[in-house]
């Protein structure tokens, strides 16, 4: 039988990422026939992001053969030929953590609702919108009166 991955409550999930890194322990993971990757030690050698410079076209091309350190986890990470070519061509500094912790960052905004309190538009009553007042959206109505004016 399967192991349940590790859950959050909804009213905690709403506030934060953390249940991306729940996850399963060594011994949950491989008795539910998965496997195990030891991360590497924080303590390691490789080029610390602050020791290279943030105009990517200053950058050699030789840096796809060295090793970077992870300024937020110490994990080690490398920049393939590829994201190079793609960094220069968008005049994109080179990143300083690792791929996990930058995607972390670009969809934890995605999945971090939040209630706002505001007003309908028609009949002033209290709602709440999921709708933050700098995406600039004016006309948010209660239920009641987009049943009456929308549909």
């Amino acid at each position: 039988m399967r192991n349940k991955v590790p859950q959050q409550s909804v009213k905690e999930r709403i506030k934060n990422f953390f249940e991306v890194a729940l996850g399963f322990s060594k011994e949950e993971a491989e008795g539910s026939g998965g496997r195990w990757e030891e991360l590497e030690k924080a303590h390691l050698s490789g080029i610390q992001p602050a020791e290279f410079t943030d105009n990517i076209n200053d950058v050699p091309d030789d840096i796809i053969y060295k090793g970077f350190v992870c300024e937020e986890t110490g994990r080690a990470f490398n920049i393939t030929a590829d994201e190079l070519k793609f960094y220069r061509h968008h005049q994109i500094p080179l990143p300083r953590n690792y791929p996990d912790v930058r995607t972390v960052a670009r969809i934890k905004t995605l999945f971090l609702i939040k209630p706002f309190k505001t007003k309908c538009i028609f009949c002033s009553k209290d709602i709440t919108s999921y709708y933050p007042e700098e995406l600039g959206y004016k006309k948010i109505v209660c239920e009641q009166c987009y049943l009456r004016e929308v549909v």
